[in-house]
């Protein structure tokens, strides 16, 4: 995924995130995160991963040593704002 693919991408999941009415500051930090969770699975399309990635990802999370809540909230960024996007995503 390129950087501008993952931007489109990013730019779609911000106002799901402000749908739920999540202050700034959560939608940056869940846009960071999601950010992380692709770069770190070698800029796949998040379409593209399921429920073993975001394992994977968590369990690196806890291996380097990260907090359960900063763990919890990693996993989350992983998934809930793209669930929402379903297979609308025009950045494919």
């Amino acid at each position: 995924m390129e950087v501008k693919l993952l931007d489109q991408l990013l730019d779609r999941v911000r106002p799901a995130i402000r749908a739920r009415h999540y202050s700034r500051r959560t939608e940056k930090a869940y846009v960071a995160w999601i950010r992380r969770f692709i770069v770190f699975h070698g800029r796949r399309h998040p379409r593209d991963l399921g429920e073993a990635e975001v394992s994977s990802f968590i369990s690196t999370l806890a291996q380097r040593g990260v907090s359960a809540s900063t763990t919890r909230q990693g996993g989350h960024g992983g998934r809930s704002p793209l669930d929402q996007l379903g297979n609308k995503d025009p950045a494919r």
